[in-house]
């Protein structure tokens, strides 16, 4: 829900590589996020700082080079079970009949994440879905 998100650095990328490209944060699509999770009983609330990490940012850009599409980034707890995480994606689905596309993304799919965890334990969300609004 941040306004004008940056992206994280990408290591061993050259900055010229990515630096022209500019995130585009969906705040509305967002905002209908968090509501569709309240009104299903889940505890969410936005984060108003959130960048955009190592985890989404390059897949976004390299899937969408001309210009980066409206994305709301919808992170997830990844100290919760998988079942837990399915659910969400079960109450965002009738967004798919709208047209958007949903990314499953995130330190949740690295093999390093107890190394992670020991590393950065300020870090509370490890895994990302990207919420991504298409339009023809």
């Amino acid at each position: 829900m941040n306004p004008d998100p940056k992206p994280q650095p990408i290591a061993l990328v050259s900055r010229s590589k990515y630096g022209h490209y500019k995130p585009n944060a969906d705040l509305e699509t967002g905002a209908r996020c968090i509501e569709m999770l309240k009104e299903a009983g889940y505890e969410v609330e936005p984060d108003y700082k959130c960048n955009w990490l190592i985890d989404t940012f390059p897949m976004i850009f390299r899937m969408f080079p001309g210009s980066c599409p409206p994305v709301t980034i919808v992170s997830q707890n990844s100290y919760f079970e998988p079942h837990f995480h399915i659910e969400i994606g079960r109450i965002l689905r009738p967004l798919r009949k709208e047209g958007y596309l949903f990314i499953g993304s995130g330190g949740g799919v690295h093999v390093s994440l107890l190394f992670l965890e020991k590393l950065f334990r300020w870090w509370k969300y490890y895994c990302h879905c990207s919420v991504i609004r298409v339009t023809n």
